[in-house]
């Protein structure tokens, strides 16, 4: 491990094994008789630095007490769990950036296992607030959540599933959203969690009212300039048929 012959490490001082940066907390750990699993960072021959877990224990040996070391090697563990910090920073980090909401759950008991910060600002509610909700049932009215049940069957079915649903708030808003979900599958390729994506479609309803209104009104003033047109054109009509018995009279 240490890249050493074994007869140079007998009798060897055991802050020679020991990263200067981690000397004084493994002195301080053995002075003091410690017990119990830490880590700190190991040297090698070559002087290369690395990560260890270490366990010591205080036992009796020919008549006086000694410390008896386990070390651990767990460089590959903490490499991997880097990486898995990373990765997880990474995600972090995209799903922060959306500018929809993403919000994912376990299918069987509504446990909400992820969501982005978006979620978080339309819904009101704190992180700790939404791990103790269940999902969907807390966040919809009962109308949403029967379709949120077809568009999940659907999704089962190995269909698309996009819908409009109105978020409930924390303080009772609702917000029209419209959502894009997918399925995530366990290890052993069953449906295990359900992903949301959704985009707050507040303006486009408000905008779509607008228009209906506008055509509405619009339908309204044609309405009326028929109307008007039709009547010019009876006068006109019924002013031609009168002329000759007028004239007539005048002779």
């Amino acid at each position: 491990m240490f890249g050493y012959p074994y007869r140079e490490v007998i009798g060897m001082e055991v802050s020679n094994l020991v990263a200067p940066e981690s000397r004084e907390l493994v002195l301080q750990n053995i002075m003091s008789g410690y017990q119990e699993p830490y880590e700190h960072l190991a040297m090698e021959r070559d002087g290369s630095v690395f990560r260890v877990e270490v366990h010591g224990k205080i036992i009796p040996y020919e008549g006086r007490n000694v410390r008896v070391t386990a070390i651990r090697d767990i460089s590959e563990r903490k490499r991997a769990e880097e990486a898995l910090r990373a990765e997880k920073d990474f995600t972090e980090t995209m799903l922060n950036t959306m500018l929809d909401t993403v919000f994912v759950f376990d299918l069987e008991n509504g446990k909400p296992l992820r969501w982005n910060r978006v979620f978080n600002e339309v819904s009101g509610y704190t992180d700790e607030e939404i791990a103790a909700k269940k999902a969907p049932d807390e966040w919809y009215s009962p109308e949403d959540l029967e379709k949120s049940k077809l568009e999940t069957e659907k999704l089962l079915q190995g269909e698309k599933a996009i819908t409009v649903m109105s978020l409930i708030t924390i303080d009772g808003k609702k917000v029209p959203t419209e959502y894009t979900a997918s399925m995530i599958n366990d290890t052993q390729g069953n449906p295990k969690y359900l992903m949301a994506t959704g985009r707050d479609i507040t303006e486009r309803e408000r905008a779509e009212e607008q228009i209906k209104n506008s055509l509405k009104e619009k339908e309204v003033l044609l309405r009326e300039l028929y109307h008007r047109t039709k009547n010019k054109e009876q006068y006109a009509s019924h002013h031609v048929h009168a002329s000759p018995s007028i004239s007539g009279a005048r002779r």
